[in-house]
């Protein structure tokens, strides 16, 4: 609501009552909105950026499935989860074991 909708319904308030009245319907009656926006880019990557996203989404992949698998054994074996510190600590080996997963850049 606008302030001077809330300005014009105050006023009928305050006809019918004090003040007082007036600025608790003030207090209650503001309402707040939140805007979303959003915004679509067309990407025309080169062959070099494609064969990038392919290994970027190829080790993100792989980390995902990985860490859900290693999730599912040790809660069936112990009946614990992982905890994430946990497994960012896996993720340093694999990353050490792994030439082409140490080669993906460091944030998948």
């Amino acid at each position: 609501m606008c302030k001077h909708m809330v300005d014009k319904f105050c006023r009928k308030d305050a006809k019918k009552g004090s003040f007082s009245n007036q600025m608790e319907f003030r207090k209650r009656s503001i309402i707040t909105m939140k805007i979303l926006k959003g915004f679509k880019y067309r990407l025309r990557p080169n062959r070099k950026h494609r064969t990038f996203f392919s290994q970027f989404s190829g080790c993100a992949r792989y980390v995902y499935n990985q860490g859900l698998e290693r999730r599912q054994q040790v809660y069936e074996k112990e009946k614990k989860t992982l905890r994430y510190f946990d497994q960012n600590k896996e993720l340093t080996t694999w990353r050490k074991e792994l030439d082409w997963l140490e080669a993906c850049h460091i944030v998948v």
